[in-house]
């Protein structure tokens, strides 16, 4: 049980130390907005991210990066499309929203 618990934590380590070290090499985006087109104008680069469910890297695109901006999206992808998938199946399975039993 021990040996779970510590295997965990150095999991747990690892991904942070990831998290941070992507964090400090990804260069900061500037946002100049939206015109009266919905057209961002904002200047993107195919960025790479980390899975918080596989672990795994995956590409956060510029297009995919363009549609968030014109969703208004604020945060960044937290999973892998396999992964989204997965959570997607899990939840549909389960009935869709709601918190009944």
């Amino acid at each position: 049980m021990r040996t779970n618990l510590r295997k965990r934590r150095r999991e747990e380590e690892k991904k942070k130390r990831r998290r941070e070290t992507h964090e400090k090499e990804s260069p900061k985006k500037e946002v100049s907005g939206v015109d009266d087109d919905d057209n961002y104008e904002g200047e993107f680069q195919d960025e790479t991210l980390v899975c918080r469910d596989c672990d795994a890297d995956f590409v956060f695109s510029v297009e995919e990066q363009e549609f968030h901006a014109s969703k208004g999206f604020e945060s960044k992808p937290v999973r892998c499309y396999d992964c989204k998938m997965e959570k997607k199946a899990r939840f549909d399975e389960r009935g869709g929203r709601g918190g009944g039993r």
